[in-house]
């Protein structure tokens, strides 16, 4: 690999001149190695932190830009992950200690999938009694601009 890398042209800007800052040329495979270790330690120190803090809880740390690495994906909302991935609904161990507040963008996408839902079939969907489903409903309603 190392002789790939020493035999290959040096790296050019846009303009096909040699790049100025080394930080933006190639990476050796230890580099990429030594990278992946310092995010692995960083990682694990805000885990530990997080763990073994009452504070807030605060975003992991970005890991180590490489070079030709695309930028970080956004993240899909909760919406669009229960739309696309049926493992994603909810167990009736997790749907009992929700709020109906935080079962409403379940109810939501209930509503986009089936249209108008019955009590009964939010109760079955939600894993939840039937007041809790329908206040549940009525609240992603609300949010929709309809009762």
């Amino acid at each position: 690999m190392t002789k790939l890398r020493n035999d290959a042209p040096p790296p050019e800007d846009g303009d096909g001149r040699p790049a100025a800052d080394p930080a933006k040329g190639r990476w050796s495979a230890q580099e990429m190695l030594l990278a992946a270790m310092v995010d692995e330690q960083r990682l694990s120190r805000w885990l530990f932190v997080q763990a073994n803090s009452k504070g807030g809880k605060t975003a992991p740390p970005a890991p180590i830009k490489r070079p030709g690495a695309a930028p970080a994906r956004k993240r899909m909302s909760l919406k669009d992950r229960l739309r696309l991935d049926p493992r994603m609904r909810l167990t009736a161990a997790k749907s009992r200690q929700m709020t109906p507040a935080e079962l409403a963008p379940y109810a939501d996408t209930l509503l986009d999938a089936r249209g108008e839902v019955a009590i009964g079939h939010a109760m079955r969907e939600l894993h939840t009694g039937r007041e809790k489903a329908q206040e549940a409903v009525r609240l992603a309603r609300l949010k929709r601009g309809r009762r």
